[in-house]
């Protein structure tokens, strides 16, 4: 039987002085030491007797029968907060018991020191017998005891609260566990994924928009598949030549008129507004592939012998006219830059002191048919050192040319018969290629 119901503390209202925890240096009571020796001390005699002060007596009076009274009205104490520790949070051992948030929690691990809010360290006291539900439940004990009987006791409480349909045959990612079969229309209002690899099997596939049918994808006895619109049927690929077709382990591209746009090209040359390509056999004049007679305009600072199929830079030589002077000698009669990448003939041999002695040649510009074919183009610079009296004077790159060769100089001119040349020329011009040296010529050797 209760001795006493504390209802009210030991000096509840009266003054009180806090006793300290740590050791007091000066031999005062505290919390760790208690009263000490010179309390003993006898008053009259002795100058270190310390007298038994009433305010911390009253305090600690006050707490132990405050902590009294809590347990007595309440049968466990309130949380320990990390600010009522003095700044750290309160170890709790496994089974201790407190009130936190008008419940009782009991501490489920060994040295906790979280709050009961975390139902990993410790669980809210539901009693068996408790009749009143006042609001708080375990949701993650929430009708376990069902779940431990099996699953016979399970089918029966979810036929018991009117949930024995299709809900019982999924598991806790809602993933159904058995094949399900839908009687009636079954509608999804957001995105349908069908996991990679599988299939989804129907007889016809409707295809709508807005609710509106727009068309059917079905298949018919004797294999014939059939892909139908209410409206106009678009296919189509990244590009025109992405529409193809299968059959037999082959693919075939699909042709179609209307406003296909054909991109074929033969030798570089791309088809006119009505698909015609111009493969005429013989190319313009200093055009790639076009045969030229040739003069040197190149004096090396000793003889260059260069073999039949040599490539030379167009600013190297000059496409010329022959004619037989009155005293019947064969001279040079007009002499025309030329722009590009040539390969002589027979054998030349670049001479010394004479740039002009003694030879003529045929030559063929090396076709190469498109910009893109050119990477790597560096070093720009003026073809020949009297650049500042000539108009629009050649310049020679460095680059790399694909099925022609790498480290080649290719002579550009803004009056190239080729596009493409006098594109290389106009971005020389325009410094993509780097600043254009004007101290580095291409007449100062081979």
């Amino acid at each position: 039987m209760m001795e006493k119901f504390i209802k009210t503390p030991f000096a509840f209202l009266g003054d009180r002085a806090e006793i300290p925890d740590p050791v007091q240096s000066s031999g005062d009571v505290s919390m760790m030491n208690g009263y000490g020796y010179d309390y003993e001390r006898d008053q009259l005699t002795d100058a270190s007797a310390k007298n038994i002060e009433r305010q911390k007596m009253n305090w600690l009076f006050y707490v132990i029968t405050r902590a009294i009274s809590e347990y007595q009205s309440s049968g466990a104490p309130e949380f320990i907060t990390t600010e009522m520790n003095g700044g750290a949070p309160y170890s709790y051992q496994k089974s201790a018991l407190v009130r936190y948030n008008q419940g009782i929690y009991y501490s489920l691990v060994n040295d906790n020191t979280a709050t009961p809010e975390d139902n990993t360290k410790w669980a809210q006291l539901m009693y068996a017998s408790e009749d009143i539900f006042d609001g708080y439940l375990r949701i993650d004990q929430l009708l376990a005891e069902i779940a431990k009987q099996g699953a016979e006791a399970q089918k029966e409480a979810r036929k018991n609260i009117g949930i024995e349909g299709d809900i019982a045959f999924r598991d806790k990612e809602n993933i159904f566990k058995e094949k399900n079969t839908f009687n009636k229309p079954t509608q999804f209002n957001d995105d349908v994924t069908v996991a990679a690899g599988k299939k989804i099997s129907a007889p016809t596939i409707y295809l709508t928009y807005n609710g509106e049918k727009m068309g059917e994808l079905s298949a018919s006895p004797g294999k014939l598949t059939s892909l139908n619109s209410d409206g106009e049927l678009a296919l189509g690929g990244a590009t025109v030549h992405d529409l193809t077709y299968s059959a037999g382990g082959i693919k075939y591209e699909v042709w179609h008129e209307g406003n296909y746009d054909p991109v074929r090209t033969v030798n570089y040359v791309g088809p006119d507004k009505n698909g015609n390509v111009n493969v005429q056999v013989y190319p313009a004049p200093n055009c790639d592939g076009a045969f030229s007679l040739v003069v040197p305009v190149f004096e090396p600072s000793g003889s260059v012998s260069v073999k039949a199929g040599g490539m030379v830079r167009g600013s190297y030589i000059n496409a010329a006219t022959l004619y037989v002077n009155h005293t019947g000698t064969i001279e040079s009669y007009e002499k025309v830059l030329i722009a590009g990448l040539w390969r002589f003939s027979s054998p030349v041999q670049f001479r010394y002191l004479s740039a002009e002695y003694g030879w003529h040649t045929t030559a063929q510009r090396v076709p190469i048919g498109s910009i893109e074919k050119f990477s790597n183009i560096r070093n720009p610079r003026y073809a020949y050192s009297n650049y500042r009296s000539v108009p629009n004077p050649a310049i020679n790159i460095t680059c790399d040319i694909e099925g022609v060769g790498t480290d080649l100089t290719f002579t550009t001119l803004s009056s190239d018969p080729e596009l493409y040349g006098q594109q290389l020329y106009d971005n020389a011009v325009a410094g993509m290629y780097g600043e254009i040296s004007t101290t580095s010529y291409d007449d100062v050797d081979y």
